[in-house]
C-alpha cells in the first residue's frame, strides 16, 4: 500500500509540473546528477582525508623534531654537567699571590695546604681557601706550638673565622733515615683518617700538611714540620676552665660526660685510640647557637709526634705530682706503652673525677680506691667510678657501655647527703669532713613546686587501655596517646637498684639506634616519681629489699619472673623473660613456671676495683660499699618511687611462636617471607654493631599486617660480648631446662653455652635463627621429651634432623639450617651474606624494584634470563636513533686522501721489517684495566663486553690463547672512548707494531727493533723530521724499586703510576702531579712525594744510571736494580747498532702503559720541545699475556711480546696543524708524496648530452691508461663549474666543446694559458704534462708506494741516496736542506721512472754487436753502415732490419718519449738507446 501511495504522489507531482509548463528530468538525467553529486562528495571527503593525513604527518614530524631537539639538549646538559663535575674548584688565593710587601707576611709566616679547604663562616656562608697567614703564638709546649691564623681569601668573602695551626718541628739527627720516614708516613696515614672524622664533640681537623721546615732562612733540607689546622676553641681548654672555677656542677658534669663518652665511642668504633685523654685535651668551643661544647682534641697522634721529635711526652705539674696508682695498671709497669681502648676509659675516669672534684683530686687521694673509701658517693656514682677503674682491663667497660649508667641518665646526687648535693665539691673542705654519712631522702623529678605530688606526663598524655604483660620489675601496658589517638606499648619499669636501671638504660640506648620495618620501633623514654604504695599493691612482685645480695639476686638474668597474661587483650606480651627485664608472654595453653628463685651466693662483679673476692673473703672496699648500699636501700621505704617509661611500637597481633603452633610449617611461601624479613631485620641490627643475644620465636612479634617485628633487646649488647666479663650471667642464661615449653637455652649458641673465656659476635644470633628456622619448617614440638630429644639432636656438633623432617623435600631449607647451626662461628653465614646467597626464593612484593636489580645482576636468579630478554625487547627511541651520529666530526676528502697516503707509507715501513698485517678482535669481555670512559656493552645473556680501548689488549688475549701466526705483525684498527653526553662514541685510528716470540732469546734486540721502527716513521714524515723527537725509556722493575725506596704502598701503586705517566707531558708539571698524588683519591704521604721528586729527571743512559746509584745509596736497592739496568744497557746498545737517530733518555719515573708492562721495558716517543707531547708509546707486555693465559695444570709454552701504539690518523693532520714551518713555505711542504689531490682530471661539458656520451668515453680512456679522472656534474658556464669544484684541487679540467674539440685548463699553474686540443691527442698531451708535473714535484714516489704497499719493495731506489748540496753565495729561497734532499731524490726517481716508459727492441746477436749499436745514432746513417761492414756477411741483412726497427720506434714515440732499450735475448745483455739522438 505504501508503494502505491508513493507512486501516486509521483504521478501527481508530474501532472502538476506538466500543467505548469515545466519539463521534468528523465530518469537517466536524475541518475547522472545523483552520481555526480556522490562523486563530488567522495572527492571532497578524500581531499579532507588527505589534508588530515598531511596535518598528522606534519604534527608527527614536529613531534619527532622536538624529540630530536630534546635529545640533543639532554646531551648538551650532560656535557655541561660533566664539565661542571670536572671543573676545578673555585679560585683560591695561592701563597705565591700574596703580596708580602703589603701584608707584611714573610714566607715562614704563611702556610699553603695542598688541597682547597672549605668551611662555613658565622653567617653560614661557604669560604674556600688554601693559604693561612697572620700567625700569632697562642701557646708553646715542649714539642709543639699553637698559632692563631686566618684564612687568606679574596676580598669581600665575608667574616673570616680564626683558626688554630699546631706546628711540630721534627728536628732530629735521624730525620733522613728510612725508619724515620716510615714512622712519619704512619703518622700521616693516621692524620688522614682523622681528617675525615666529623663529630659534634671532636675538634674538627680541617687539614694537615707534612712538609720541610720553613723559617726565616727559607726551607730546610733536613728538618720536617707537621702542621695541623683545626677550629679555634675560644673558651680554652677544660683544664684552664677547671683551674679557674675549681669544679663543675653535677648537671654540667653529666651533660659533658655523656657528650665526651659519645665522642670517645665514636673514635673507638672507627678504630682510633686517643692515647692522651686529659683535661688539657678537651677544648671548649662556642657553637653557632651560643652553647659551649666540650670537644676531644689531639686524638691518637700526639704521642707519635712526641716520639718522632725525640722528646719524652710532656707532663704537667699535676700529672707529675699524682700517685702511680692513678696510672692504668696495664701500663704502669710496662717499658713499652701499649695503649688500648680500655686505657682511654681509665684516663677518662680521671678526667671525670676532676670535673666533679677539681684538678687536685689526683693529689688529694693516692688512688681511685682511696677516693671511693673516703667519700660517701651515691650508689649510682660509686658504681660508675668502680667500673671506670677496674684493674683488669678486660673487665673494664667500653665507652658504649658506660653511656647508660644510672648516674648519667638520672638526677642522682654525687654524695649520699642530699644537702651536700647542691654544694660545690670544691667547698667541702678536708676529706675527713666528708666521711660522716647521713641517709638521704628520695630524689624527685618535680614538675611543679606548689603541688604536694608531681604532675604525671604519663597520666596527662596517655589513656591506659589494658595490661599486656607483667614482670618482676614492672609491666607493659597498652595505652592510647591522647594527642594523636595512636596505640602504643608502654613499658613501665620500677627502679629497685642502680644495676636494674643501668641495664634498662642500656636497652633504651640500643633501641634508640634501630630504625627498620622489621624491628620494633622505639619512640621515647622518660622517668617520673610517684607515691609508693607498693606495700599494699598486689601487682608488685617484691617488697623486701634488705641487702645488696638480695638486690643482686633479683637482677640475675638466669631466673624467670612472674608473668600474668592480660585479660583485656590477646595481643603482644611485651615482657622480658630474662634477668632484670620484663618477660614477654603470649596466650598459651601451657602454664608458665612462676618460680621466683633467689640466688644468695652471687657476687656483684661491678662492685670491686680488683678481682672478685672468693671463699667468703670480702675486701675492705667491698665491705664499705655493702654498708653504704645497705643504708641507701632505706630509700625504697620512702613514700616515693621512680618509674622509667619506655614508649614503643604496639604490635596488635601475636608472636612467631603462635604461628608455629598454628602449623606455619604447612605454608612454604609464608615461611620464606617471614624468614626473609627476620634476616633483613637482623642485617640492620648487626649493621649497627648490635647483638640481640636473646633471639627466639617469643621475641619475634607479628603485627596486624602479618609482618615481622624483632623486639625485646633486654640482653642486647653493642659489638663483641666478652664471656669472661659475664660468666655468671651467661651461665644463668643457659641454665633453663630444654624440656620447658619456652626454654631460652634451646636457642643459645654453643660458644655462649661454653664457660671458656673469649668473645662472641653477631654469629650467636645466626645460630639462634637456625633453630628458629627449623621450628618454622617442622611440626610444632610437644613440650617435654619430644622437645628435649629433637633439641639435643639439633645441637650436636654434627646436627641430625628428626626422621619426620624430609631433607629430600626441603634441601634448600636443610642446607640453610646446617650452615646456621655450624658450631664454628666463623663458618656461619651472616644475615647479609645469607640474603645475597641466592638461596632464598625471589620476593615480588613491596621490594620489587630492589629484587629486580638483584635478579638483573645475579645470573643464578630464575628471572635473570627473562629480565634480560625483556630488556633487549624494548623498542628503540626514534629520536635517539636520528640524533646518534649528530655532533660527530667527519673528515674531509683531503683528510681521507692524506690518511690513505700515510697508511701506505706506514705499511711500507712495516713490510720492510717482514711484518704481516693481522686482525684484532673488536669485542671482548670488559677489562678492569680501563677507566669509566671505556665503551662498555651488554649482550642478551648478560655478559658485559667492551669495545677496544687500544689494540694491545685484544692482541694479548689472542696470542695468550692461540699460537701466533707470525713473529712480526702490525694492525690498523679503531679504538673507542665513551662520550659523557651519550650518543656515538669517539673513535680514533690506531696502528700497532708487535714482535712475538716463544723464547727469551734476544729480548733486548727485539725491543730495540721496535724502537727502530718508530724511529724510521719519525724519519719518513716531513712534519716529524722538522720537529725534534726523542725516546724516554724505563723498566717496570726499576719503577717498582723506586716505589719501594719511596715507601709507596702496594695498594696505591697503580694509581701513582697512572698519575706519573702524565708527568712533564703537556701542562703537567711536578706541582700538578704532586697535588694529584697528595689528593685523598691517592693519598701518597709527604715524605714519599718528596722522595719521588728526587727521581724526576731524564738523562742519557750512563748519567742516569750514575744518578740512580747516588740516590739509592744506603741500601741494597741499586744492587737489586743491577739486572734491570743491564737489560736497559743492552736495549740502548742495540738501538745504536740499528742506527736510531733520535735521542734516547732514561726516565726513572716513566710509567706510560706500565699496567700492561709489568716486569718489562717501557718506552715512549715524544715531541722534544718546551711543551712535550706523546707521539707513540709501548713496551713489553708479557705480564698482560700471562694474565689472560688459561691456568691449566699442563705445561704451556710461554709467550713474549713487545710493541707500540701509534695514533696514526693524527699524522695525516700534522701538515695542516703543524706550526710555523708549514705556514711559511706551503708550496714546499705540499709537494712530494704528501700532495693531497683526489683526482688529476675533471671531465666536464655544458651540454648534458655530450657529457653523458663523449664525456663517458674520455673518462673510460683515461682510466684505461692509469690516469685518475672523474665526470663532472652538470654546469651552465665555466664560472658555475669552477664554483662547484673550487676546493677539489684538480690538476686539469677538460671541457668538451662542439666538434670533439677539448678545452683544457691547467689548475696547478696559473701562468699557463688554456689549450684547445683534439680529442685524439688528449691522452698523449696529458701524459706529457703529468710527466712534467711529476718531475717538478717528485710525486712518482707515491706511485711506487701504491705499487709496493702490497708486496715488499726491494729495489735499490728505495734506499737513501747520497745528495750533496752546494749552496751558492746568495741565499736561496729553498734554504731548507731537508726539503732540497727530498726533492732531489724524488726528481731522480721520477727520471728513472720516465725511462721505463720507453719501448724495448729485443734482438738476437752477440754482445760485441750490442756495443757497436750503443755507439750509433739514428740521425747518423754512417754509423750504422760501419756496424753493417763490421759483422759477417750473413748477418748484414739482420743489422739492416734492426736499423729499420729502431727508426720505426722513433717515429711511433716521437711525441711521447725518446728513450728506448735494446735487449739481446741470446746473452741477456740490455743497453739504453736514445731515439732522438
Amino acid at each position: 500500500m505504501e508503494i502505491v501511495t508513493a507512486c501516486q504522489d509521483v504521478l501527481e507531482d508530474a501532472a502538476q509540473a506538466k500543467a505548469a509548463g515545466k519539463v521534468l528530468p528523465s530518469l537517466e538525467e536524475e541518475r547522472a546528477a545523483h552520481e555526480a553529486a556522490l562523486a563530488k562528495e567522495v572527492e571532497a571527503r578524500k581531499a579532507e582525508e588527505n589534508k588530515k593525513k598531511e596535518l598528522e604527518h606534519l604534527e608527527e614530524q614536529r613531534i619527532q623534531d622536538t624529540m630530536i631537539q630534546d635529545e640533543l639538549k639532554r646531551r648538551k646538559e650532560r656535557v655541561q654537567e660533566s664539565r661542571r663535575k670536572n671543573r676545578p674548584p673555585p679560585q683560591v688565593v695561592s701563597q705565591t699571590s700574596i703580596d708580602t710587601s703589603v701584608n707584611g707576611q714573610a714566607p715562614h709566616e704563611t702556610l699553603a695546604f695542598e688541597q682547597p679547604i672549605s668551611l662555613m663562616d658565622t653567617h653560614n656562608n661557604q669560604i674556600i681557601f688554601q693559604v693561612v697567614a697572620g700567625k700569632i703564638c697562642l701557646r708553646k709546649g715542649p714539642t709543639s706550638k699553637n698559632f692563631t691564623v686566618r684564612p687568606v681569601v679574596a676580598q669581600g668573602a665575608g667574616d673570616i673565622p680564626i683558626l688554630v695551626l699546631k706546628q711540630t718541628n721534627l728536628d732530629t739527627e735521624v730525620k733522613d733515615s728510612n725508619k724515620f720516614k716510615s714512622q712519619l708516613q704512619l703518622l700521616e696515614s693516621e692524620l688522614k683518617s682523622l681528617k675525615t672524622i666529623r663529630h659534634q664533640n671532636i675538634l674538627e681537623m680541617l687539614d694537615y700538611k707534612v712538609h720541610k721546615t720553613i723559617d726565616e732562612d727559607g726551607e730546610s733540607d733536613t728538618s720536617w714540620t707537621v702542621s695541623v689546622l683545626t677550629e679555634f676553641a675560644e673558651k680554652g681548654s677544660l683544664q684552664e676552665f677547671l683551674d679557674i672555677v675549681g669544679s663543675l656542677g653535677v648537671e654540667k658534669v653529666r651533660s659533658w660526660t655523656i657528650e665526651l663518652l659519645e665522642a670517645l665511642r665514636f673514635l673507638h668504633e672507627k678504630g682510633i685510640i686517643h692515647e692522651d685523654i686529659h683535661a688539657g685535651n678537651v677544648l671548649l668551643v662556642r657553637s653557632s647557637n651560643g652553647e659551649v661544647k666540650p670537644k676531644l682534641a689531639d686524638a691518637g697522634y700526639q704521642n707519635k709526634l712526641h716520639a718522632l721529635s725525640g722528646r719524652k711526652q710532656p707532663t704537667d705539674t699535676i700529672s707529675v705530682a699524682k700517685s702511680a696508682y692513678w696510672l692504668p695498671p696495664e701500663i704502669a709497669n710496662s717499658s713499652q706503652l701499649q695503649y688500648t681502648q680500655k686505657t682511654d676509659i681509665w684516663d677518662f675516669g680521671i678526667m671525670f673525677l676532676q670535673m666533679m672534684f677539681g684538678l687536685t683530686v689526683v693529689q688529694k687521694y693516692s688512688a681511685p680506691s682511696a677516693l671511693t673509701d673516703s667519700l660517701a658517693l651515691s650508689d649510682s656514682l660509686n658504681e660508675l667510678v668502680l667500673k671506670m677503674f677496674k684493674t683488669d682491663p678486660k673487665k673494664r667497660p667500653r665507652a658504649v657501655e658506660l653511656g647508660p649508667s644510672e648516674f648519667l641518665a638520672t638526677d642522682a646526687p654525687i654524695l649520699e647527703d642530699d644537702n651536700e648535693h647542691s654544694a660545690s665539691p670544691s667547698k667541702f673542705g678536708s676529706v675527713s669532713s666528708l666521711l660522716p654519712i647521713t641517709p638521704r631522702r628520695q630524689r624527685r623529678e618535680s614538675m611543679t613546686v606548689t603541688s604536694p605530688f608531681p604532675r604525671s606526663r604519663y597520666m596527662e598524655d596517655f589513656v591506659e587501655e589494658g595490661r599486656l604483660g607483667k614482670g618482676g620489675f614492672g609491666e607493659v601496658v597498652k595505652a592510647r596517646k591522647r594527642l594523636d589517638g595512636q596505640i602504643y606499648a608502654i613499658k613501665k619499669i620500677t627502679q629497685k637498684s642502680s644495676a636494674s636501671l643501668t641495664e634498662v638504660l642500656k636497652e633504651v640506648r640500643l633501641l634508640s639506634q634501630l630504625a627498620h620495618p622489621a624491628v620494633v620501633r622505639y619512640y621515647n623514654t622518660w622517668t617520673e616519681e610517684v607515691f609508693d604504695g607498693s606495700e599494699n599493691d598486689e601487682d608488685n612482685t617484691s617488697t623486701e629489699v634488705g641487702t645488696v645480695e638480695d638486690s643482686v639476686s633479683e637482677l640475675s638474668p638466669g631466673h624467670d619472673s612472674d608473668v600474668d597474661v592480660g585479660a583485656s587483650s590477646r595481643g603482644l606480651d611485651f615482657m622480658s623473660s630474662l634477668g632484670p627485664q620484663i618477660e614477654f608472654g603470649y596466650d598459651s595453653d601451657e602454664e608458665v613456671d612462676e618460680d621466683d628463685e633467689e640466688s644468695d651466693d652471687e657476687l656483684d662483679d661491678t662492685s670491686s676495683l680488683g678481682e672478685p673476692a672468693h671463699n667468703g673473703i670480702t675486701s675492705p672496699v667491698k665491705r664499705g660499699l655493702v654498708q653504704k648500699r645497705t643504708r641507701s636501700n632505706s630509700r625504697y621505704l620512702r613514700p616515693y618511687k621512680t618509674i622509667l617509661y619506655i614508649s614503643m611500637e604496639y604490635c596488635e597481633k601475636q608472636t612467631l611462636r603462635d604461628l608455629i603452633k598454628r602449623g606455619l610449617y604447612k605454608d612454604s611461601d609464608e615461611i620464606w617471607r617471614l624468614f626473609r624479613q627476620i634476616l633483613e631485620g637482623l642485617a640492620h641490627i648487626h649493621g649497627l654493631n648490635v647483638v640481640h643475644r636473646d633471639l627466639k620465636p617469643e621475641n619475634v612479634f607479628i603485627d596486624a599486617a602479618s609482618n615481622v617485628k624483632i623486639g625485646d633487646f633486654g640482653l642486647a649488647t653493642s659489638g663483641q660480648y666478652t664471656m669472661a666479663d659475664k660468666a655468671s650471667s651467661a651461665a644463668a642464661h643457659i641454665s633453663g631446662d630444654m624440656t620447658r615449653s619456652i626454654g631460652t637455652a634451646f636457642y643459645v649458641a654453643p660458644e655462649v653455652k661454653s664457660t671458656v673465656a673469649g668473645t662472641y659476635t653477631s654469629k650467636v644470633d645466626m645460630y639462634s635463627l637456625g633453630i628458629i628456622f627449623f621450628e618454622m619448617c617442622f611440626r610444632p614440638l610437644i613440650p617435654g621429651m619430644d622437645r628435649a630429644i629433637v633439641g639435643e639432636s639439633l645441637r650436636h656438633k654434627n646436627p641430625t634432623f628428626p626422621n619426620e623432617f624430609k631433607v629430600s623435600e626441603k634441601p634448600i631449607q636443610a642446607d640453610i639450617m646446617l650452615s646456621l647451626m655450624n658450631h664454628n662461628a666463623k663458618n656461619r653465614p651472616s644475615s647479609s651474606e645469607l640474603l645475597k646467597s641466592g638461596k632464598l626464593p625471589v620476593q615480588m612484593e613491596s621490594e620489587t624494584i630492589r629484587q629486580a636489580l638483584i635478579g638483573l645482576t645475579d645470573a643464578k636468579s630464575p628471572y635473570y634470563d627473562k629480565m634480560m630478554k625483556a630488556l633487549f625487547s624494548l623498542p628503540s627511541s626514534q629520536a635517539k636513533d636520528y640524533a646518534w651520529e649528530m655532533g660527530a666530526q667527519h673528515p674531509t676528502a683531503n683528510d681521507l686522501l692524506l690518511q690513505s697516503i700515510v697508511k701506505q707509507k706506514l705499511v711500507s715501513i712495516f713490510r720492510h721489517h717482514g711484518a704481516v698485517e693481522t686482525p684484532r678482535t673488536i669485542l671482548f669481555p670488559r677489562s678492569d684495566h680501563y677507566g669509566p670512559n671505556a665503551v662498555q656493552l651488554l649482550d642478551e645473556r648478560g655478559a658485559i663486553l667492551q669495545l677496544p680501548y687500544d689494540l694491545t689488549l685484544p692482541f694479548a688475549r689472542a696470542i695468550a690463547k692461540h699460537e701466533p701466526a707470525v713473529e712480526r705483525s702490525f694492525a690498523f684498527g679503531r679504538v673507542f672512548r665513551d662520550r659523557d653526553s651519550g650518543g656515538q662514541p669517539q673513535t680514533f685510528g690506531e696502528v700497532d707494531f708487535d714482535i712475538v716470540s716463544t723464547d727469551t732469546l734476544d729480548l733486548a734486540l727485539k725491543e730495540a727493533e721496535v724502537i727502530k721502527v718508530l724511529d724510521e716513521i719519525v724519519g719518513n714524515f716531513p712534519a716529524l723530521t722538522t720537529t725534534q723527537m726523542c725516546f724516554h725509556v724505563n723498566h717496570s722493575d726499576l719503577l717498582d724499586l723506586v716505589f719501594d725506596f719511596c715507601r709507596i704502598e702496594p695498594t696505591i701503586r697503580q694509581a701513582v703510576a697512572d698519575t706519573l705517566s702524565k708527568l712533564n707531558v703537556q701542562s703537567w708539571t711536578w706541582a700538578k702531579i704532586r697535588t694529584e698524588l697528595r689528593s685523598p683519591l691517592i693519598g701518597v704521604s709527604a715524605p714519599s712525594v718528596d722522595d719521588l721528586q728526587r727521581f724526576d729527571f731524564r738523562d742519557t743512559p750512563n748519567k742516569a744510571f750514575t744518578k740512580l746509584k747516588t740516590l739509592f745509596e744506603g741500601g741494597d736497592t741499586f744492587q737489586r736494580a743491577s739486572s734491570t739496568i743491564a737489560h736497559l744497557r743492552d736495549v740502548i746498545e742495540y738501538t745504536k747498532r740499528f742506527g736510531v737517530r733520535s735521542k734516547i733518555y732514561v726516565t726513572p719515573l716513566g710509567s706510560l702503559n706500565e699496567k700492561f708492562c709489568k716486569g718489562g721495558v717501557i718506552f715512549s716517543c715524544l715531541f722534544d720541545r718546551k711543551v712535550k707531547d706523546v707521539f707513540a708509546a709501548g713496551g713489553r707486555y708479557d705480564s698482560l699475556i700471562r694474565e689472560h693465559r688459561y691456568k691449566s695444570g699442563t705445561h704451556s709454552e710461554p709467550r713474549h711480546a713487545v710493541g707500540f701504539n701509534l695514533a696514526w690518523e693524527k699524522m695525516a693532520r700534522l701538515p695542516k696543524a703543524s706550526a710555523k714551518g708549514f705556514l711559511k713555505k706551503p708550496e714546499e711542504e705540499v709537494n712530494g708524496i704528501w700532495t693531497t689531490k683526489r683526482c688529476d682530471v675533471l671531465v666536464a661539458s655544458h651540454d648534458a648530452t655530450i657529457l653523458r656520451t663523449s664525456g663517458v668515453e674520455i673518462v673510460q680512456t683515461l682510466w684505461n691508461n692509469e690516469i685518475s679522472a672523474e665526470l663532472a656534474r652538470d654546469s651552465r658556464s665555466p664560472e658555475d663549474l669552477l664554483s662547484q669544484y673550487r676546493n677539489d684541487h684538480h690538476s686539469w679540467i677538460v671541457i668538451i666543446k662542439q666538434d670533439s674539440v677539448l678545452k683544457v685548463k691547467s689548475m696547478d699553474r696559473k701562468d699557463v694559458d688554456d689549450a684547445d686540443i683534439p680529442s685524439h691527442q688528449l691522452l698523449a698531451w696529458l701524459k706529457s704534462e703529468i710527466r712534467d708535473r711529476d718531475q717538478r714535484n717528485g710525486t712518482h714516489q707515491r706511485a711506487r708506494l701504491q705499487r709496493g704497499s702490497s708486496q715488499q719493495d726491494t729495489s735499490a731506489a728505495e734506499h737513501e741516496q747520497d745528495v750533496r748540496v752546494l749552496v751558492a753565495g746568495t741565499k736561496s729561497k729553498k734554504s731548507n736542506r731537508r726539503n732540497i734532499v727530498e726533492q732531489a731524490q724524488a726528481r731522480a726517481a721520477s727520471v728513472v721512472h720516465e725511462f721505463l716508459d720507453g719501448p724495448i727492441a729485443a734482438i738476437e746477436t752477440t754482445d760485441q754487436v750490442m756495443e757497436l749499436i750503443r755507439a750509433t745514432k739514428l740521425s747518423d746513417p754512417e754509423g750504422w753502415r760501419q756496424v753493417t761492414h763490421a759483422v759477417p756477411t750473413t748477418e748484414r741483412r739482420y743489422i739492416g732490419e734492426i736499423h729499420d726497427l729502431m727508426n720505426t720506434l722513433a717515429n711511433q714515440n716521437k711525441d711521447t718519449t725518446r728513450n728506448a732499450f735494446v735487449y739481446n735475448f741470446r746473452t741477456g745483455k740490455c743497453i739504453y738507446y736514445d731515439l732522438g739522438a
